[in-house]
């Protein structure tokens, strides 16, 4: 009865088992320290969703509504935003869930580790929503044998495995074909084997992030007509300018201000070029730079309780209308 009436876990993950949550149940704890990690934890993990995912699904929203419209760099901006609202998305609702079942002393394993980091997509699969992974290899991929029957059943088995992993997300082509092309990555990385992993790695990274945009390009796709068309501006079309109702989804109230007091001449068009550079570095330097909120001890001091505050305030004051979590959908 308390396993499924623990909220945290209820609508979107992370997915916990009652085995996880029996053995957290019995070594719970509740102390000053873990409150102030929660709270801190809680309240980051909604300005990532108030901040930038939201912010992101704007001009992702535009994007596909003003599809043939949309330029090559349009094009490219909106499949960039798209992979990073998916994350800031996700990962804020799993921070917050995972920060509440602190609250109530529970400790639950992180949901996400750094998947913009990943050299491979086998790597960024160990990192990108951990629990759905673990629950498909315990209860798909083991059974099936795993690795042990040898390798032509192994990379069998990794397909059904994503091929699930697709279906576990929609009755959609896009979605299977987005869980195939991720089980066929992962079995070409195996056929590499050590080959793949001496390439350089920044090139490997480069080449494993361009793959996942491309892949989550068709996961927000309503269907394989409209993919075809995102690709036809990516690969085909060479025209390069930013249209202004496009840039105008990441406006930033003040930076027109800023402007102004420094005295430099602006435009409309300035200010949003301004806005979107500022949030696309912003939101790449923190899926790149820093550790997962999980990993870092808030230590309480007087410069914590201001950067805490202020965060509550903005987050307080954005929140204007209903802002809805991506997962709801699957």
């Amino acid at each position: 009865g308390l396993f499924v009436a623990f909220f945290p876990k209820l609508t979107q993950g992370p997915i916990l088992d009652y085995k996880r949550f029996a053995e957290s149940r019995k070594t719970r704890t509740w102390d000053y320290d873990r409150q102030i990690n929660a709270i801190c934890m809680f309240m980051l993990g909604l300005s990532k969703k108030l901040i930038f995912a939201d912010t992101f699904s704007k001009a992702v929203a535009w994007g596909f509504e003003y599809i043939q419209l949309t330029s090559f760099v349009d094009m490219f901006f909106v499949m960039l935003a798209y992979t990073l609202q998916i994350y800031f998305d996700f990962s804020a609702y799993s921070d917050m869930a995972i920060a509440v079942g602190m609250m109530f002393g529970f400790d639950f394993p992180a949901n996400f580790n750094s998947p913009y980091k990943a050299d491979s997509v086998t790597d960024f699969w160990r990192r990108w929503h951990i629990s759905l992974t673990t629950f498909f290899r315990e209860y798909v991929y083991f059974p099936l044998g795993g690795s042990r029957r040898g390798k032509g059943r192994t990379y069998l088995n990794i397909m059904v495995v994503f091929l699930l992993s697709g279906l576990w997300h929609g009755a959609n082509w896009t979605f299977v074909l987005w869980g195939a092309l991720h089980g066929l990555c992962q079995v070409l990385e195996r056929l590499a084997g050590k080959a793949y992993q001496k390439v350089w790695k920044p090139l490997r990274w480069a080449v494993t992030f361009f793959i996942v945009n491309l892949l989550w390009l068709l996961f927000r796709s309503p269907d394989l007509k409209v993919y075809k068309r995102a690709l036809v501006h990516l690969f085909q079309e060479r025209y390069w300018q930013l249209l202004p109702a496009h840039m105008e989804n990441y406006k930033i109230s003040g930076v027109r201000m800023a402007l102004q007091l420094a005295g430099i001449p602006y435009s409309d068009t300035t200010v949003f070029g301004i806005s979107m550079a500022l949030t696309f570095i912003a939101a790449m330097l923190i899926c790149l730079v820093p550790r997962n909120l999980q990993e870092r001890t808030f230590k309480p001091g007087r410069l914590l309780l201001v950067f805490m505050l202020a965060v509550s305030i903005f987050c307080i004051f954005s929140l204007s209308s209903v802002s809805a979590f991506i997962y709801n959908n699957f």
